[in-house]
């Protein structure tokens, strides 16, 4: 099990896309993917000791929309395991999967996203 998180355009987007139930062509919108990010759950106890599970994990719960809503805490979150990389060690998980150093990356690739494109929505799926 993991959290996939994506990343898309507040630009809506027009294409022609076939219909998969009559098979005739339709114009479409969308909102195209920036970026998507992939986090394994055996990360979430480090998550939460850091301060980032409930933004990161559950953004709609907690009125995160947007990109912009979500540069402070991830900021605040990577200072925090930055700081005492020992204490946050201790979080990872005994069968190999996820790592202090992975959810660094992750959390880091998700800021600089988040900085480039504030205004670009949030969507989680857990």
């Amino acid at each position: 099990m993991s959290l996939d998180i994506y990343i898309k355009s507040s630009q809506k987007e027009e294409h022609i896309c076939e219909c998969p139930t009559c098979y005739n062509e339709h114009k479409c919108e969308s909102y195209p993917e920036i970026a998507h990010f992939n986090i394994t759950h055996n990360l979430g106890k480090m998550a939460d000791a850091c301060g980032v599970y409930d933004c990161v994990w559950r953004p709609d719960e907690h009125s995160i929309n947007t990109c912009k809503q979500m540069i402070e805490p991830l900021r605040l979150g990577l200072l925090r395991l930055q700081e005492d990389p020992e204490k946050y060690k201790a979080f990872n998980p005994s069968n190999g999967w996820g790592s202090y150093e992975g959810l660094i990356k992750v959390l880091s690739e998700y800021l600089l996203i988040c900085i480039e494109n504030p205004d670009a929505k949030i969507v989680a799926w857990r």
